[in-house]
């Protein structure tokens, strides 16, 4: 017998450059017209990645690599990845 399980699809991410040290990260899934659509930004200083989460709880985190921060923008703000 299948069971039904509320499952929240993850972003398809699509990571558009900027410029050599920033990023505008967005969600696959949504038209460019959709506010859901716009998930991030993500920019690199001297020896962080600066996150600016758009979507689940706006805030400003960092990471030590540009995969840490694209992995945050799956996972809602304050869970951590499995």
């Amino acid at each position: 017998m299948p069971v039904s399980r509320n499952v929240e699809a993850k972003p398809v991410l699509e990571i558009l450059a900027i410029s050599d040290h920033e990023w505008r990260v967005c969600d696959g899934r949504f038209r460019q017209s959709d506010a859901r659509r716009m998930l991030g930004y993500i920019g690199r200083t001297a020896n962080v990645y600066e996150l600016v989460r758009l979507q689940h709880g706006p805030g400003w985190e960092c990471f030590d690599t540009l995969q840490a921060a694209l992995d945050a923008l799956v996972q809602p703000s304050g869970q951590s990845a499995p």
